[in-house]
């Protein structure tokens, strides 16, 4: 079961993804990344929650949460299909291209110029991240036992 089909993300607004199949492949990954990152919050192979359940809710703050994780999925698809990559290493050496060189002419990027697109090695654009975070998903404790 996906986290967020090809309807729902032309739902949202989401267009850069033309093709359904094309759109499978990608989601895949970014659902994965998210999930790795979330601690598997909304993955129902756990089933610690049901997003589905949380969009329907009642309550504001946890509907919130849920819709914010949905664009956050669409956000990374996005990502991942700009930067022609959806794994972290793809992506990683795509966005943080510093040269190319085509023919006899080369042309470089200064490092020190602009931060890297991507929260660490995660491969989630710093925008999903800050999504995430926003709504608590990102948040870390000692785990007690």
């Amino acid at each position: 079961m996906t986290l967020l089909t090809y309807q729902d993300y032309t739902d949202l607004g989401f267009a850069s993804i033309t093709t359904q199949a094309a759109f499978k492949n990608i989601e895949i990954d970014a659902e994965t990344l998210i999930n790795m990152t979330t601690d598997n919050f909304y993955n129902p192979d756990f089933g610690w929650h049901d997003l589905q359940a949380d969009l329907n809710s009642a309550m504001p703050s946890v509907r919130g949460r849920a819709q914010t994780f949905r664009r956050a999925i669409a956000m990374q698809c996005d990502f991942s299909q700009e930067v022609g990559a959806s794994t972290p290493v793809g992506i990683d050496a795509q966005s943080n291209l510093t040269e190319v060189e085509i023919g006899r002419t080369t042309v470089q990027r200064d490092a020190a110029d602009s931060a890297p697109a991507t929260f660490g090695k995660t491969g989630l654009s710093n925008v999903v991240a800050e999504m995430l975070q926003s709504v608590g998903l990102m948040a870390r404790a000692v785990h007690y036992r």
